[in-house]
């Protein structure tokens, strides 16, 4: 009993000693403007200041933001120190990606199947071929038209 009372208080012990608390690593890049200098021409940005605004990235310095408005597309310059918060709209992370191409093989499987149940005049394999064909299209459609229009704003830059 003693031999394991020896063995397991080190044991504890050291699993304890082992946790440490959080140390910062650097600075926040949420609060680093470069994040916003390095977003490529053209990416659909949320500009907040005095109030929101929706466009497309023209250009950036380091001083100044432009954005192209969208209903006549017009320039809008807006100072750095005005800047509160600069989102990026990006497509949102698919946790069933890659169901994809199980479906896809799935519609082009059926299809080849029931073509090849055509021709052979093979009614049997025809038939269980388009079965696959639709169930593996209704899928699809439904995985590409859940996934492929899933955006949200991702926060690029907060004035600290």
């Amino acid at each position: 009993m003693r031999r394991a009372i020896v063995l397991v208080l080190p044991l504890t012990l050291s699993g304890c000693a082992a946790q440490r608390g959080h140390v910062a690593h650097g600075a926040d890049s949420l609060h680093d403007w470069a994040s916003v200098v390095t977003l490529p021409r053209g990416t659909p940005v949320r500009a907040t200041f005095d109030y929101e605004i929706d466009g497309r990235l023209d250009e950036v310095t380091d001083s100044m933001l432009t954005i192209r408005v969208p209903p006549d597309m017009h320039r809008m310059r807006i100072d750095r120190a005005r800047m509160a918060r600069v989102a990026v709209l990006t497509q949102k992370k698919m946790p069933w990606r890659w169901l994809a191409k199980p479906l896809t093989v799935g519609v082009v499987g059926g299809l080849m199947g029931a073509l090849a149940g055509a021709v052979l005049r093979n009614a049997e394999v025809a038939a269980t071929s388009l079965e696959v064909f639709v169930a593996s299209s209704i899928g699809w459609f439904y995985h590409f038209s859940h996934h492929y229009f899933d955006h949200e704003w991702r926060i690029v830059y907060v004035r600290p």
